[in-house]
């Protein structure tokens, strides 16, 4: 490890106890010494240079490519340690935090094309993956846990219902679900109101899959379309867990377009994941 990457941490790891070893055994330790030892083990002789070259982004990579392991401590716990507990003491604060703070406008480029590949680079990876995880309706975010001991099932049932009862829906109301996913939301709310649901999603899977699963029914349709793009007008516009892909250079595009969508009695529920401290940027692994 190099002189340069061995000041930043020591700046950066005030307390605790995380250990390097390198490939020819050699050892350094940071923090103060206290709690439970991560020991990370590097695998060649360049892993330091390529974590410090983007921590944020090369750390988590390099330890799914093979390149570091954890000899010593649980995974989950340094991560915890690395991103949240060290926050505080510089590891993404100085001029490396204010550089991506100004330039997120820059990583979070995100016009038409920009949108359509994020999007498939993201989901167009095979359903296969995602049958994994999610639950038996295919919900992808926001989940609503009223009660702790709620199944990941019942929790998303109970988003459903929530944001149905919020838009206040009757059954000769047109609706527009700006990232629609697998159809799962739309085709709830068309179930249970009565109401006819237009989705919109920039994957080609998530397209296919939603519309197979609504078999050609008449209330019910799923498009691959740009929210910029559509040029209807709708008495309701649904967005969950899509808002996080649009970019902070993009908000007032995207606000002006759903004004534009949304008739002039029209309500639209927005329910997206923020954060609780001040703005700032997303990482990039994340």
């Amino acid at each position: 490890m190099g002189p340069l990457a061995k000041r930043f941490l020591d700046r950066a790891i005030k307390r605790g106890t995380l250990i390097f070893e390198t490939v020819d055994g050699q050892r350094s330790v940071f923090g103060d010494g206290t709690g439970e030892p991560y020991v990370i083990k590097f695998h060649d002789d360049k892993v330091a240079v390529d974590i410090f070259k983007n921590p944020h982004l090369r750390f988590a990579e390099l330890y799914m490519d093979g390149r570091w392991s954890l000899v010593e401590g649980d995974l989950t716990k340094l991560f915890i340690f690395l991103f949240n507990e060290q926050r505080k003491n510089g590891l993404v604060a100085g001029w490396r935090g204010i550089f991506q703070h100004v330039m997120r406008r820059v990583h979070q480029r995100n016009n038409a094309r920009m949108a359509r590949q994020n999007a498939s680079h993201h989901y167009d990876v095979g359903n296969d993956i995602y049958a994994l995880f999610l639950d038996e309706d295919w919900q992808y975010s926001c989940a609503y846990f009223a009660d702790s001991d709620a199944s990941l099932e019942e929790a998303q049932l109970a988003k459903k219902r929530h944001i149905a009862s919020k838009l206040m829906l009757e059954d000769d109301h047109r609706v527009l679900d700006i990232g629609c996913g697998w159809g799962g939301m739309g085709l709830y709310l068309a179930d249970n109101t009565g109401a006819d649901v237009t989705g919109i999603t920039l994957s080609d899977e998530q397209a296919s899959r939603a519309n197979a699963r609504a078999a050609g029914r008449p209330d019910v349709r799923f498009k691959i379309e740009d929210y910029r793009a559509v040029n209807e007008t709708f008495d309701r516009l649904v967005s969950v867990g899509m808002f996080e892909h649009v970019g902070v250079g993009y908000f007032d595009e995207y606000f002006a377009a759903c004004r534009r969508l949304m008739k002039d009695d029209g309500v639209m529920l927005l329910h997206s994941i923020g954060r609780t401290g001040p703005p700032g940027y997303t990482a990039p692994f994340i």
